[in-house]
C-alpha cells in the first residue's frame, strides 16, 4: 500500500500497487455575530450558520468533524488562543446537544471568557420561549417570572435542540483553537478583523489528518495549513443577520490623550449595557476608535462618557441602526478635559472614523463580535 501525499508515486511495472488517496476535506467558515465580546455563548444570530453547517454535513454524511476557533489580534495572544479554544468547544457541544458542557460555562474558573449569566438566559428565552423582554443582563421581574417556567437547564436543552442543528450520534468531532495565529486577512482595518474573528469547521471524509495538537503553539501550527491545503471546497456559512449593528466612534487621538481616564458607557432599549475604556481604543489614522455592537437595529441608544472630572451624555435615545437617521450629539468629550488644561483645537468631537467635520452620523455596518 502506497500513500499518496501530493507527490508522484513510484510503482513497479507489471506489479499491482494499491495507492491510498487522502480523505476529501471540506471547509465551512462561520463569520458573523457568533459571540459577544469576551464571551463564549453562541448567540441566536449564529444559529442560521449552524443550520447551514448541518446541511453541509448532510451532503457528506459520515464525515469526521474538526471545529477550529480563531481570533483577531486585539488583546493578549495567549488569552485569545484560550478563548478560541473555548469557543470551538462550545460550538462542538452545541452540535452534540451536550447540555452539561454548556451548564459548566455558568461556573467560575473557566480558562477564558466571562462566565455566563442572566444575559445568556435572556437570549435563550427570546429564542425558544417567546420572551418579549429586553436582553440587558439585568435580572428584572419579567426575567424572574420567565425563568420560573424555564429553568436554566431546560433553556439550554431546548436552545440546543433547535431543528437541524444537531449532528448524528456517533459523529467523530474534535476541536482546536488557533487564536490569532492564522489570520484570514492582513491589516488592522475592521473588515480584516471581522474576517479573522471566525470559526472554521472541517469535514473529513476519512480520519482527521493530521490530528490537531492539544494546544496551538506560539506562532501557529503546521496542521492548520495542511487542513486548508487539503480542502477541496470552502463554503462561507451564514453571516450576521441584517438587523445586526456595529457602531464605530472615533475621536482625534490628541483629544483622547488629553481627556485621560475616560470610560464610554452605551445603554438602551433591547441592548445590554456595554462599557469600554477610551484608553483601550484602537489607533487608526490619527483617531482613537471605539466600536459597540448589538442586535436590534431599531434600539434607542444612549452614550455617556465618565471621567475623573465627572460625566457627560454624548447622545441620548438615538436610533443609529439606519444610515439615513441622523444622530444628534448633546455633549462633547472635551467637556471632560482637566480644568488646568486648555481644550485642544476642535477637530470634531464624536466624529466617525474617516469623517472630518462635526455632527456626522455614526457609521453602522453588519456586526461581528471580537
Amino acid at each position: 500500500m502506497v500513500k499518496y501525499e501530493g507527490k508522484a508515486v513510484n510503482v513497479t511495472i507489471g506489479s499491482p500497487t494499491n495507492v491510498e488517496l487522502p480523505p476529501t476535506v471540506y471547509r465551512g467558515r462561520l463569520v458573523g455575530m457568533l459571540f459577544d465580546s469576551d464571551k463564549t455563548f453562541l448567540l441566536p444570530s449564529a444559529i442560521r450558520g449552524i443550520k447551514e453547517l448541518k446541511q453541509l454535513y448532510d451532503r457528506y454524511p459520515g464525515s469526521q468533524v474538526l471545529v477550529v476557533g480563531h481570533a483577531d489580534k486585539k488583546g493578549d495572544a495567549t488569552y485569545n488562543r484560550k478563548l478560541s479554544e473555548e469557543r470551538a468547544k462550545i460550538i462542538a457541544a452545541y452540535l452534540q446537544d451536550d447540555a452539561d458542557a454548556w451548564m459548566g460555562a455558568y461556573d467560575d474558573g473557566k480558562p477564558a471568557g466571562k462566565k455566563w449569566g442572566t444575559l445568556e438566559d435572556q437570549y435563550m428565552l427570546q429564542t425558544v420561549a417567546g420572551f418579549e423582554g429586553a436582553a440587558t443582563g439585568k435580572l428584572d421581574d419579567a426575567t424572574k417570572t420567565a425563568l420560573k417556567e424555564w429553568p436554566r437547564r431546560k433553556l439550554v436543552e431546548t436552545y440546543q435542540a433547535q431543528d437541524e442543528t444537531t449532528l448524528p450520534k456517533g459523529t467523530v468531532l474534535q476541536t482546536h483553537g488557533c487564536g490569532e495565529s492564522h489570520p484570514e486577512a492582513d491589516g488592522d482595518d475592521e473588515e480584516s478583523l471581522r474576517q479573522n474573528r471566525r470559526v472554521e469547521v472541517f469535514l473529513f471524509q476519512g480520519p482527521i489528518e493530521p490530528a490537531p495538537q492539544a494546544s496551538c503553539p506560539s506562532g501557529g501550527c503546521s496542521e492548520w495549513k495542511e487542513w486548508v491545503g487539503k480542502s477541496v471546497e470552502t463554503i462561507d456559512l451564514a453571516e450576521a443577520p441584517e438587523n445586526a449593528v456595529e457602531l464605530f466612534l472615533g475621536w482625534p487621538q490628541h483629544v483622547a490623550d488629553a481627556v485621560g481616564d475616560v470610560t464610554l458607557i452605551l445603554d438602551g432599549t433591547n441592548v445590554a449595557r456595554q462599557t469600554k475604556p477610551l484608553a483601550k481604543a484602537r489607533k487608526e489614522d490619527g483617531f482613537a476608535v471605539i466600536s459597540f455592537r448589538w442586535l436590534d437595529r431599531d434600539a434607542q441608544i444612549t452614550l455617556e462618557a465618565k471621567g475623573p472630572k465627572g460625566s457627560v451624555t454624548l447622545f441620548r435615545d438615538q436610533v443609529v441602526g439606519d444610515l439615513a437617521i441622523a444622530c444628534e450629539w448633546s455633549g462633547e468629550l472635551e467637556e471632560l478635559l482637566p480644568e488646568e488644561k486648555d481644550a485642544p483645537e476642535a477637530r470634531g468631537d464624536g466624529t466617525v472614523v474617516g469623517g472630518i467635520g462635526d455632527d456626522l452620523d455614526p457609521v453602522v455596518v453588519p456586526v461581528v463580535p471580537a
